[in-house]
């Protein structure tokens, strides 16, 4: 038997990470059953650490060292199988960053006196370029630790310093601005070496978010890095650093694009000016985002003689090219997602309309001979662009690279719906598109963290990739942005203070939500562990908040007005059909959204009270628990008086089952209610973002699952398969992206609708793993004829599919090494398997409807 998967932090061989809460897993292979592990920790000083033989079926590992900042650990496992034969060992290593007291350099600041160009407001200012020459005596052991306001990209001795696109990242840079670790040393050569260094505007103080200011974060570009070799530093950041502005790149902004002239050689050096910003905020990198799948375009000329590239797949990233040239002709590349009604090019649908500036556009000026260029300070979201260039292209000259946080895929996804199939591919092309270094709304109109959409999407992100990293640190960022009453961000991360909707509720909730399903999905605790003091002080700040009361509200008795969240600035369902941003607005001035808020401090509470439980708190656990009851209560005095939902609204019926405000036969009957709100509405969806993910699942789990396979299959507007089937390669921000009239409207990749793949996943599929437990409980329908589903979990390879054959359900599945599974079938069987292939046969006049 051997450990596979062998990752630091859930990250494959990380470099740069903080020393602190080391955990080390690992996914054991060949044989049934591991019994027992061992774990030698070493550095370049020997042995720190022998775990020695544990008898142990567990397969994560949080080792009893200190580990220092700038240590570069190897880490071995060997594996005993259930016959007690050892495997061959296995290694991993990690690498941690700099510490604060380790710096000597200083920030520095390229710019005249230190200022931005700020002459034009519709500008965006040049890159900057820097520059230091040094020594080196040998080329080993050399590590590069660079930050910077803004984003940059390194060059040693000519020779670009690979592995982070867009680094140093976006964060919440007042209090998180991470550092990245490169090791250089088969970049430099005995002697004199240089680096230099591009700055470029980025999050920090470029164009971005919904309304595209500037300076969200400050108006200084500036670096910081340090070249050490053992514990010399070889070269360092400060005033003897050279800079210009007078470079290839100009222009450049994260939303609008870049400028760049290939003929232009970086000149007019001068001084640069020091900065007191300091290190405290520093800290260590750990997921970057990296270039992934390239695609080749077609060329095609549109009605309106536009000559354009479509890639074929909407995605997040950028367009390389590679022309012959003279020397001065200009290409320019405009980005876009969707062709109009007449199939021209378009970037209309995704715009603000009020600050049109999301303009996606590359102008390249080439240079005499072979130009190889791709944008370094932008990413866009696209399948189309428009190239306009006097050169004679074919588009052959052009191909499309995806960008997005380094994940590896861990759901596939197949059936006898090819419509279907394209559905889940779209699912995870939006997660892609949109897992750009922090989970975002959308990669063009905004690239913002919005909560809510992460919230709603989280249960099916964690089964398509392997996104622990980047969840972790987003909710890290979400933790950093919370005040002194215990609320927070709604969108993190962003440049101002607390205020507006931020602690909306369902947007906000997903800062215990999201560590909840982490919780019980990975085997571990050590984030929820970390976060849990400013988890319990948002959940104070949601009670809290409750003991306020619109005065229309005051004749409803104490007990049940205390726990009824009316007050607050909250978005609502949010992309509901037949509802607009200003119905919602309405809906909150005239009822503050209370419904739906109460709702979610009632599941909020309950969530956090298993949290409690799970890390021994009890009586946090028990406060918690009794606010789950209170609030639950008051939810059902004011909302359910008689255990019956009173609505057309289908969100009304999902969330009290969702969030269990409901006895189960109530649940049973709610499910039912909806479902025939459902068919008299001619059977298409009518949730938004905060219930769409539930919709299908309490609709299975309730004896209907039918309809809810109506609604995936259903292919009229609104629906899943109509966007399919109107060629979307992503998901769409809104069930009406095409409108009647034609008209492209909204963003048309966003992921939180994505969430039906979820459903596929836990439902279709039937694979569910939850507190180390793996249940697989498919629910098949012979509309789809068959279904395979692979997840490559935490804990190994789970596999389920059904297929309608010969008057029969044939279900395959696979458990993986080191496990077993409770299998149900739609005839009330349950079988516990192990480890290994399992084939089983039910007559397929069964219907899982029809049993509790």
């Amino acid at each position: 038997m051997i450990a596979t998967q062998l990752k630091t932090n859930y990250l494959r061989n990380p470099v740069g990470i903080d020393p602190d809460s080391i955990t080390f897993s690992w996914i054991p292979q060949q044989g049934i059953r591991q019994t027992a592990f061992q774990i030698i920790i070493r550095d370049k000083n020997g042995i720190l650490s022998d775990s020695g033989k544990v008898l142990s079926q567990q397969c994560i590992y949080t080792p009893n060292v200190r580990f220092t900042h700038r240590q570069r650990v190897n880490w071995s496992i060997t594996l005993w199988d259930e016959k007690e034969i050892v495997g061959v060992a296995q290694t991993a290593f990690f690498e941690t960053g700099i510490a604060k007291n380790q710096w000597i350099a200083r920030w520095i600041n390229p710019e005249p006196d230190g200022r931005p160009i700020m002459e034009d407001p519709e500008a965006s200012e040049p890159a900057s370029y820097l520059r230091k020459r040094f020594t080196v005596e040998n080329a080993s052991d050399a590590r590069l630790y660079i930050t910077a306001h803004g984003v940059y990209d390194a060059w040693i001795n000519g020779k670009h310093v690979d592995g982070y696109f867009l680094a140093p990242g976006t964060s919440e840079y007042q209090k998180r601005l991470q550092v990245q670790t490169y090791d250089i040393s088969g970049l430099l050569t005995p002697g004199e070496n240089e680096i230099t260094v591009m700055l470029g505007n980025g999050w920090w103080r470029g164009r971005w978010g919904w309304s595209l200011n500037r300076y969200n974060f400050g108006t200084d570009i500036s670096l910081l890095c340090q070249i050490m070799q053992g514990n010399n530093v070889i070269a360092a950041t400060d005033s003897t650093w050279e800079a210009s502005r007078n470079g290839p790149l100009g222009s450049n902004d994260l939303m609008r694009g870049e400028h760049y002239d290939a003929r232009k050689k970086i000149s007019h050096w001068q001084s640069v000016k020091e900065e007191p910003w300091g290190f405290d905020t520093l800290i260590g990198t750990d997921i970057p985002v990296k270039a992934h799948e390239r695609f080749s375009a077609t060329m095609f000329r549109d009605v309106r003689g536009n000559l354009v590239l479509d890639f074929g797949q909407n995605f997040a990233g950028y367009v390389e090219l590679d022309v012959q040239a003279q020397g001065g002709e200009k290409v320019i590349l405009t980005h876009g997602e969707v062709l109009d009604a007449e199939g021209c090019f378009q970037t209309l649908n995704f715009q603000n309309r009020q600050v049109p500036l999301c303009d996606q556009r590359i102008e390249y000026i080439c240079k005499s001979g072979r130009n190889v260029y791709h944008q370094t300070t932008c990413y866009f979201g696209f399948r189309y662009v428009k190239v306009e260039t006097e050169l004679p292209v074919t588009g052959k000259e052009f191909t499309g690279v995806a960008v997005y946080s380094d994940m590896e895929q861990t759901a596939f996804f197949s059936c006898g719906n090819k419509h279907v199939n394209q559905l889940f591919s779209n699912t995870l092309w939006s997660m892609k598109s949109n897992f750009v270094d922090i989970p975002t709304d959308c990669p063009h109109r905004e690239k913002a963290g919005f909560s809510g959409d992460c919230q709603a999407f989280s249960g099916t992100a964690m089964y398509l990739m392997d996104c622990y990293p980047v969840l972790a640190r987003w909710l890290r960022e979400q933790a950093a942005s919370q005040i002194e009453s215990g609320n927070i961000k709604q969108l993190v991360p962003k440049g101002s203070e607390v205020g507006g909707k931020d602690g909306s509720a369902g947007w906000c909730d997903s800062f215990e939500i999201i560590p909840y399903r982490m919780m019980k999905l990975f085997p571990t605790t050590a984030l929820v562990r970390e976060l849990y003091p400013k988890i319990k002080s948002w959940m104070q700040f949601c009670i809290d908040r409750g003991k306020s009361y619109r005065p229309e509200n005051a004749g409803i008795p104490q007990i049940y007005r205390d726990y009824i969240v009316d007050t607050g600035n909250h978005w609502g369902e949010w992309c509901e059909p037949g509802r607009s941003s200003a119905d919602y607005e309405k809906e909150w001035k005239e009822t503050g959204h209370a419904e739906l808020a109460t709702a979610f401090m009632a599941y909020g509470c309950k969530l956090v009270s298993e949290i409690a439980d799970r890390l021994g708190f009890a009586e946090d656990a028990a406060y918690f628990r009794t606010a789950y009851e209170k609030t639950k209560a008051a939810y059902r005095y004011v909302f359910l008086p008689d255990g019956k939902v009173q609505s057309n609204r289908q969100c009304h019926y999902v969330r009290p089952i969702a969030h269990n405000l409901l006895t189960e036969e109530e649940k049973w009957q709610t499910a039912a209610d909806l479902a025939e709100l459902i068919k008299a509405g001619g059977g298409v969806i009518g949730t938004g973002f905060l219930t769409t993910y539930e919709l299908c699942n309490v609709l299975t789990d309730y004896g209907q699952s039918s309809i809810a396979y109506d609604l995936l299959l259903n292919t009229q507007q609104p629906s899943w398969l109509f966007e399919v089937q109107q060629g979307a390669t992503t998901i769409w921000e809104s069930w009406f992206g095409i409108r009647p009239n034609g008209e492209r409207w909204g963003s048309h990749n966003h992921y939180s609708f994505g969430s039906i793949s979820g459903w596929l996943m836990s439902r279709a599929v039937g694979i569910v793993v939850e507190d180390g437990t793996i249940t697989i409980r498919p629910y098949p329908d012979a509309r789809l004829g068959y279904v395979q589903g692979i997840y490559l979990s935490t804990y190994g390879k789970i596999v389920s599919g059904w297929k309608y054959e010969n008057g029969r359900i044939r279900f395959n599945v696979e458990v993986p090494c080191n496990c077993t599974a409770n299998l149900v079938l739609p005839n009330g069987e349950v079988h516990k398997i192990c480890t290994g292939n399992h084939t089983f046969c039910v007559a397929n006049t069964m219907q899982r409807d029809s049993t509790a």
